[in-house]
């Protein structure tokens, strides 16, 4: 895959970009991580090539190709750019698979998708038992998602989002045939009464 990928819904979509940093990955990477808001700013981050994997139930997803565990998934010396701007709403869920006991990551909003975003960062969460685990994001006025690894690595399994909510006019619809189908039944059994 390239270092960056559109993935579409409907007429809903999401661009993904891959990050590196310190573009070395050969024992002089001092990773990307300064604590709670993520990467350094000392840290120069460079486009990296995103990879998909499908390794069983909990290793797939979409990870960075050549990370330094060498399990190309997002770990601490890279990180995923999700630009939601056409995501068609504001609040949904992040699936993480891959996720083993020990490992963790996390993940801050902001309005760049060529860089980290450092603004409202999640807590960390980490893995206890090898299982998918799927936290919230509420987005509010901002666009994108940076998403990475604390300890070890991790995969983008889904990102989820509300069901669309019905238009008020195809409300309307749904309840005049209601409103009709209880006047029908209504006269039938008028009917049948007078019988």
């Amino acid at each position: 895959m390239g270092t960056s990928a559109t993935y579409t819904s409907g007429s809903h979509s999401i661009a993904v970009t891959g990050f590196e940093c310190d573009n070395a990955f050969n024992g002089s990477d001092t990773g990307c991580l300064n604590g709670s808001n993520g990467v350094n700013w000392y840290v120069s981050v460079n486009a990296a090539h995103l990879h998909t994997r499908n390794d069983g139930t909990t290793e797939r997803g979409l990870g960075v190709a050549g990370d330094p565990d060498g399990d190309n998934e997002i770990s601490y010396a890279t990180f995923i750019d999700l630009d939601m701007t056409h995501l068609g709403a504001t609040t949904g869920t992040l699936t993480i698979s891959s996720l083993q006991a020990g490992e963790s990551f996390f993940f801050c909003y902001g309005n760049s998708n060529s860089g980290w975003n450092s603004n409202n960062c999640s807590s960390s969460f980490t893995g206890t038992t090898g299982n998918d685990v799927t936290e919230s994001f509420n987005l509010g006025t901002y666009h994108d998602i940076s998403l990475i690894g604390i300890h070890n690595d991790v995969l983008l399994d889904s990102v989820t989002t509300p069901s669309a909510t019905p238009e008020p006019s195809s409300l309307m619809l749904l309840g005049t045939g209601i409103i009709g189908a209880a006047g029908m039944m209504r006269r039938r059994m008028v009917q049948a009464l007078n019988r």
